[in-house]
């Protein structure tokens, strides 16, 4: 059996891609045939991920010019935040690596990647096609996060995200009817979600309520991500030994407003206890706003390689994940799996992860007294204490999840 995974991206593009890449090399781990497909392509030793276009630098000119040509199609409708139209991409169903599989799993394919149609032409092939959700775009009018709108639930239309452009007919509801046309005649669509929460969204929602929707977390090497010895791991990223460390970090992690920095910063500047140490990660901070807080805060930049990543997990004694809207986030799975109990917002699908008080702590939604709250009762226990691990291996491993993966193959052949 062959299976083939189509993704804007593969490493370093952000959450998505990193899924979508763990999952296509623990099926390689457990002997079954796999290929990646990819736009932009980082793991250039890695011969089982395929790319679009053989120069990477034709991907990241083509890539640019879709992000370029989106920004100006949006740009009257001005969005106040992530939209998409998947309005151009390539056509893949003449492909090799498309004709020779047997199941196709579609992944985040924004940027360039797929259009709608070019979505279309894969179902048309009617092979198992599993869709693994990794925000909310493929069944919203454009957003690639909702919030509190569930105008996503009947066909969009005066979408709160377009700056004076909302009406009945705007382009979020136009886009929506352009899905269901395309998408709507094909019965070998599967939807994949890995949290609770977006599950039930898509089964909800205007595009997908008819489609079968399963549930199967996001998976993690554990090997890899386990915990180091603190005090080399320490030493290594100039962090004081007899502090504790605060870690917080993400894809564009200060730039980000989904990441929630601003409440962050909030949360750090209520903490009491003077023994501690914020440690950032993704993200450079002027000297002036680590000045400004009553705490040491150290930047440690972008990390590339997991190794590193897997060390500054296990320095930390709680890591924080103030996200306003997410669905499983690599970070909580990476924390834990390395030892470190998390705390995050009660929001998306972070609560399928955050046990309240058993595994971390599910802090008020924009709340940064209750994050901060979370994070001094956190520090207040012994690490160990929070058996963060364990929970992790039981819904992330590769095992589990190879195994849940299997199931389904076998009900769709």
């Amino acid at each position: 059996m062959k299976i083939l995974h189509i993704s804007t991206n593969d490493l370093r593009g952000g959450g998505a891609g990193k899924a979508a890449l763990r999952l296509h090399r623990a099926m390689l781990d457990y002997g079954i045939d796999s290929k990646m497909l990819v736009l932009n392509k980082r793991t250039s030793n890695d011969n089982s991920v395929e790319t679009v276009v053989n120069s990477p630098r034709l991907a990241r000119f083509l890539a640019i010019t879709h992000v370029l040509d989106e920004r100006v199609r949006c740009y009257k409708y001005q969005p106040y935040a992530a939209f998409s139209l998947a309005s151009s991409g390539f056509d893949l169903i003449n492909k090799s690596s498309i004709l020779e599989a047997d199941i196709i799993y579609i992944h985040w394919i924004n940027r360039g990647m797929l259009s709608l149609s070019g979505i279309e032409k894969i179902l048309s092939l009617g092979k198992p096609t599993y869709w693994v959700l990794h925000d909310m775009w493929p069944f919203t009018g454009g957003c690639h996060y909702s919030f509190e709108c569930e105008k996503y639930m009947q066909s969009c239309g005066n979408c709160p995200l377009l700056h004076k452009h909302s009406s009945p007919n705007d382009i979020s509801h136009k886009e929506q009817l352009l899905k269901q046309r395309h998408w709507s005649l094909y019965k070998n669509l599967h939807i994949i979600t890995p949290s609770t929460w977006l599950a039930e969204c898509a089964k909800k929602s205007y595009l997908f309520s008819k489609l079968s929707v399963t549930v199967i977390p996001n998976t993690i090497d554990t090997e890899l991500y386990s915990p180091k010895e603190k005090s080399l791991s320490r030493k290594k990223f100039g962090l004081e030994e007899d502090f504790k460390v605060i870690m917080f970090g993400a894809h564009s992690a200060t730039s980000n407003p989904y990441k929630g920095w601003i409440y962050m910063q909030q949360a750090l500047e209520s903490i009491k206890d003077r023994n501690v140490v914020a440690a950032v990660l993704g993200a450079e901070l002027d000297i002036n706003t680590i000045r400004s807080f009553h705490i040491p805060v150290k930047c440690v930049g972008i990390l590339t390689d997991e190794q590193d990543l897997a060390a500054l997990y296990s320095t930390a004694d709680v890591y924080v994940s103030p996200s306003l809207a997410d669905n499983f986030p690599n970070t909580i799975v990476e924390s834990m799996s390395c030892g470190t109990p998390v705390v995050g917002f009660n929001v998306g699908g972070i609560p399928d992860l955050i046990k309240h008080k058993h595994n971390g702590y599910l802090a008020t939604y924009k709340s940064p007294e209750d994050l901060a709250r979370g994070i001094e009762w956190v520090l207040s226990k012994e690490k160990e204490s929070f058996q963060t691990r364990k929970f992790i291996g039981e819904i992330s491993s590769k095992r589990n999840v190879i195994a849940r993966h299997r199931k389904l193959w076998e009900s769709a052949l």
